[in-house]
């Protein structure tokens, strides 16, 4: 890493996953990439500012429509050397809801990581139709892939694009062809080998292929814990995954979810916040050795699903004041000090440094007494997972009361 880099980067402080592969450790703190739209130069800016600060945890999901720019951020990172490897990065995805069927965990798990080959396409002069996914060059991005970039775990934008038309002119000139036309739309998503997290997403599968949200009712259906655990657990055998856990679940879930698992989940990413604070959860998961991360620890202002709520509190306002610090310090420090890791997500420069400037100070007795009488309210309720023909017909079975 440059040295110029090395000085301004925060120390932040990580914590052990007991189920990872390696004891690989979490981040105490993490860069969301969850929005209602997804800017591509704008989120890549972000992201490699953030690295410049300190931040090395980044949380993604396929559901976000993030995890391609993510992923050319990590590329440019690891090209500028803002990181020396792949391997000082912690990078989460979460399995969609539609993947959530025992045979298609593995499959949307390599999505993530690897080409969408979907959008590759070959063209003749004397053919209309495209053909599309090649074995060959399915088979030679791959073997490129382990064999060139193995360390970083990624292949550059114009290098892959350069290759990947080799490839297919290759078997153009095979299929005997009149002229190659050339690839459209290349898509890649995160150009990684491995994740260090991968997530359920939420507790409930629709119908495959069925992703738009929100879902249609008929598509809504039980999800079977048992089965889609175990092939997140074979994820991590395979060594694709460092640490698996879940999204959204209540105590009663994870009851059933732990009943039968061979590895323990390393992670409930859950809303958390001084105006949501998930104690009995917390208690739980703790109990049983897993770590909870937090999403949405400021009430994800300015986003179809946030509220004002929290940064409009006058406790934490009086207790910022108090302390010489904004009250998004004072939300992520709380946080801190629960033994959770939050997850905020912000894309300006100065937001991105004060986030990081929570480990060297503490809250006082009598301001996390005050803290804990905040009147309790959850922020996402998520209505539209509930149906008189799915597996929740309300919400208090959706959280299992938990609210």
């Amino acid at each position: 890493m440059d040295k110029s880099v090395a000085s301004a980067v925060t120390q932040i402080p990580e914590v052990v996953l007991n189920s990872s592969s390696g004891r690989r450790a979490i981040p105490m703190i993490g860069f969301g990439t969850a929005a209602d739209s997804n800017d591509g130069p704008t989120l890549i800016s972000a992201v490699l500012e953030a690295i410049k600060l300190g931040y090395r945890h980044f949380d993604t999901a396929s559901a976000y429509a993030s995890e391609d720019h993510l992923g050319e951020a990590i590329a440019q990172a690891l090209s500028l050397g803002l990181v020396s490897s792949r391997e000082e990065l912690f990078i989460t995805s979460k399995l969609w809801c539609s993947d959530a069927h025992a045979d298609l965990v593995l499959p949307a798990l390599k999505k993530s990581l690897s080409f969408q080959r979907g959008n590759c396409k070959l063209g003749y002069r004397h053919r209309l139709k495209p053909l599309e996914d090649e074995g060959p060059m399915v088979s030679q991005v791959n073997e490129y892939l382990s064999r060139n970039n193995s360390k970083q775990g990624y292949m550059e934008n114009q290098l892959s694009i350069k290759f990947i038309k080799q490839i297919m002119f290759e078997v153009a000139q095979k299929r005997g062809g009149e002229k190659f036309m050339g690839v459209t739309n290349v898509r890649r998503t995160l150009q990684l080998e491995y994740l260090d997290l991968y997530l359920i997403h939420w507790p409930i599968s629709v119908t495959p292929g069925k992703s738009a949200w929100p879902f249609d009712e008929q598509d809504l259906m039980p999800m079977d814990f048992k089965s889609v655990w175990a092939a997140m657990e074979e994820c991590q055998r395979l060594g694709l995954v460092k640490s698996i856990g879940v999204s959204n679940f209540s105590c009663k879930k994870l009851e059933t979810l732990l009943s039968s698992a061979t590895i323990l989940p390393s992670v409930n990413q859950v809303e958390m916040s001084p105006l949501w604070q998930q104690k009995k959860l917390r208690d739980f998961c703790k109990a049983n050795g897993i770590i909870v991360t937090a999403f949405s620890p400021l009430g994800a202002r300015g986003t179809r699903w946030g509220t004002n709520n929290v940064m409009e509190n006058e406790t934490l306002k009086e207790i910022a004041k108090a302390q010489g610090k904004t009250v998004a310090q004072v939300c992520l420090r709380w946080i801190y000090e629960q033994e959770v890791a939050p997850i905020a997500k912000s894309y300006n420069k100065e937001r991105l440094r004060e986030n990081l400037q929570i480990f060297d100070w503490a809250l006082s007795e009598d301001e996390l007494a005050k803290i804990s009488q905040i009147k309790q309210q959850r922020m996402m309720l998520r209505e539209e997972l509930i149906s008189a023909r799915g597996p929740y017909k309300s919400i208090e079975e959706l959280w299992d009361g938990e609210l």
